[in-house]
């Protein structure tokens, strides 16, 4: 039986040291795995993970609370741009779109304005 992780996070610097090893026991036990970038720094890395690995396809999005290069902050219409862009040069191997939502964890978005900026996004997501 193929099984498929659909929500994995390869391109996290916890993998730094042993994403090989990870992603060969994936592969010897037929498991893919869908790695997702959830920020413009993942996007290209999760390109490299899946173009070196023949059982990793990737999925692109943008986390409701980080969407910012090196900020976290709420995601907001003109987030967007860059996510098209990427959608448009990389569609035929890109094979979802997650990270999509809302996020109203009072620690990450505790003000209202935060919330409403998060719901523009999704809209224009």
């Amino acid at each position: 039986m193929v099984v498929i992780d659909c929500h994995a996070h390869l391109s996290d610097s916890s993998f730094n040291s042993d994403l090989d090893q990870v992603v060969k026991t994936c592969r010897d036990e037929d498991i893919y795995v869908v790695t997702m970038g959830m920020t413009y720094n993942d996007f290209g890395r999760v390109l490299e993970i899946s173009r070196t690995y023949d059982n990793v396809l990737f999925g692109l999005g943008l986390h409701p609370i980080q969407p910012g290069r090196d900020e976290k902050r709420p995601l907001m219409i003109s987030d967007t741009d860059e996510l098209d862009s990427w959608l448009s040069e990389h569609h035929a191997e890109c094979i979802c779109l997650g990270e999509c939502g809302l996020d109203f964890s009072r620690w990450l978005c505790p003000t209202s304005a935060e919330r409403d900026a998060q719901r523009e996004a999704l809209v224009e997501q």
